[in-house]
């Protein structure tokens, strides 16, 4: 019977891995292994795990800090459906599938893929109207991420983020904007510039003491900054109080791609801003070289990731504009 492990991580998100009958897999810290965990607790080679006599068996390889299973230390043993499996304190999830539990997840799988496309679309057709840009993009996150609630903020020319949209648990925005969320998960994302994920953010090393996390209860969050070229235009958050809830790789990359297309398309409308600033300067007889002078006085302007404010701003943005007219000359 196929199976699945699902590694979760309190800092990344829950890898889900097939399971064939037909193979044996060695999971450890070696990239040779066939389930690599890149974790401090895990050997270089963990554990073996493979298909014997219809059932699979779990056995460790001569671990440093062991294995066990339904929380019993062991060195060999069968897996049962919705088991736990610890490797040192790493958790993993064992998982019996029938086929046709399989089949829905590869539907599911789908339909996530396809609410992404259709998001991208959407962001694509709305191109003219960046704010239609960011409340499609703020869907399509809650819709991919399946969380209670969704921000997406933008970079203001003084380095600031301004949330620019919000939608609650009752699918309303929040009063002014505000922002509510993890302010530690977002000054991470924009410093890593990668995405910060946590599907137990009360233990979160970095973040779950804070008041914000403990105030509203909050299980599960992700935060992927919307970057191109280096720079940081803006990111997007969402967050859950589901008991349970996880983002799984699949979930990450996803909303990696909302994220990107959303960049390209905002920083598209900054572009055709400053071309038509310098049509303008251009139609009042400036010279080249007054044009420069006035780029020189705009340059503290331009949002530079190495000196980004992790500022959220509270008020609705009137707009955020990028000054790229010095690459335009």
């Amino acid at each position: 019977m196929s199976a699945q492990l699902s590694i979760i991580q309190v800092d990344h998100p829950v890898r889900q891995i097939f399971l064939r009958e037909s193979h044996s897999y060695t999971i450890g810290r070696d990239p040779s292994c066939d389930i690599c965990i890149d974790d401090d607790e895990i050997s270089r080679t963990h554990a073996l795990l493979e298909f014997i006599d219809s059932r699979w068996v779990i056995r460790d390889d001569n671990s440093k800090n062991g294995i066990s299973v339904a929380g019993i230390a062991t060195v060999e043993s069968k897996l049962s459906n919705n088991t736990w499996i610890g490797l040192g304190s790493l958790a993993l999830r064992f998982e019996l599938l029938t086929q046709e539990q399989e089949n829905q997840q590869t539907n599911a799988e789908q339909r996530l893929r396809h609410q992404t496309m259709n998001g991208r679309q959407r962001m694509s057709d709305s191109a003219a109207d960046i704010s239609q840009v960011l409340e499609n993009l703020m869907s399509s996150a809650l819709s991919v991420s399946a969380t209670d609630r969704a921000f997406v903020m933008l970079t203001r020319e003084d380095g600031d983020l301004q949330v620019v949209c919000s939608q609650g648990d009752q699918g309303k925005p929040f009063a002014q904007h505000e922002f509510i969320g993890s302010a530690s998960a977002v000054q991470l994302a924009l410093k890593t510039r990668k995405p910060v994920v946590t599907c137990d953010a009360a233990v979160h090393q970095q973040f779950g003491l804070k008041a914000s996390i403990i105030a509203s209860q909050t299980r599960a969050l992700v935060c992927l900054p919307m970057a191109l070229f280096g720079r940081v235009l803006g990111v997007i958050y969402a967050d859950s109080r589901q008991p349970g809830k996880v983002f799984t790789d699949l979930d990450v990359t996803l909303l990696g791609e909302l994220a990107e297309h959303a960049a390209l398309v905002v920083a598209a409308s900054q572009i055709d801003e400053q071309i038509d600033q310098i049509d303008q300067a251009g139609s009042e007889n400036l010279t080249v070289e007054r044009l420069r002078e006035r780029v020189a006085t705009q340059q503290h302007r331009i949002p530079d990731i190495g000196r980004q404010s992790t500022k959220i701003r509270q008020q609705p943005a009137a707009g955020v504009r990028w000054s790229w007219i010095e690459s335009q000359l």
